[in-house]
């Protein structure tokens, strides 16, 4: 079953706030990062687990990739699906659970982009990458961008207030040092109405992510704060790259 303050916290509040934060400028940044690390090329076929509304999916698509996107989030496909049609491009939207991934030998990249991994416990987690690496094809590689535990305590607490217009959204996060589990609330208040939801994701040391990737069965596993930047304790965020 899938995380259920995770599944209740995605919802329509989120995508109003994060599809108006990530803008075209900013999805763009993110694109071109990810083709530099992945070394992507046109007709390449690549899988993006935990694809949400297609804010990088359909990009990607754009550049002539063959993208196939998956979430349990129906209504961030639907989002994704339609986008995808504004913009005039194919991309495979599936509905699935990230952990039960059936695909074998056919995807030169993986991607699991913008903290979309760690809502599971362990066992769990570990079986979306065991998932990951099955669809993948010999020589192919999986780019994870993750926060960093190490970097994410140290810069507790991390609250901060978002205002859109008349609208707010307000975020507050600590952190469980006995599950390694960091617990997010988020009050938002649209049109006056306020809603709380929150979630729990788990967060690992890269010297964590390395062993399970490498248990996984990926044979080759580095780490960058980002593109071209040196990881170190304080980096706030980790892109993961992985081959097979």
């Amino acid at each position: 079953m899938i995380n259920p303050d995770a599944s209740r916290y995605f919802n329509e509040d989120y995508h109003y706030f994060t599809s108006r934060l990530h803008d075209n400028n900013l999805n763009e940044k993110d694109v071109d990062l990810i083709c530099a690390i992945l070394d992507i090329k046109p007709n390449m076929d690549l899988l993006d687990i935990g694809c949400g509304y297609g804010r990088i999916s359909n990009l990607l698509a754009r550049k002539g990739i063959h993208v196939v996107g998956i979430d349990s989030n129906k209504m961030y496909l639907e989002y994704a699906i339609n986008a995808a049609e504004e913009l005039g491009v194919k991309v495979s939207y599936q509905t699935g659970d990230m952990r039960n991934l059936e695909m074998y030998d056919s995807f030169d990249r993986v991607l699991l982009w913008f903290n979309s991994f760690g809502y599971f416990p362990d066992i769990e987690n570990n079986l979306v990458l065991t998932g990951a690496f099955n669809a993948l094809r010999k020589g192919g590689v999986l780019l994870l961008d993750l926060m960093n535990r190490d970097g994410v305590v140290s810069s507790l607490p991390r609250d901060y207030v978002l205002e859109l217009g008349n609208n707010l959204e307000i975020h507050r996060h600590r952190f469980d040092s006995v599950t390694s589990n960091l617990i997010a609330e988020r009050i938002v208040v649209i049109n006056g109405e306020v809603r709380r939801s929150s979630y729990v994701i788990r967060l690992y040391t890269f010297a964590e992510v390395k062993q399970n990737l490498l248990n996984s069965g990926f044979n080759e596993v580095r780490v960058y704060g980002n593109l071209n930047e040196p990881f170190t304790s304080r980096s706030g965020r980790m892109l993961v790259v992985a081959n097979k």
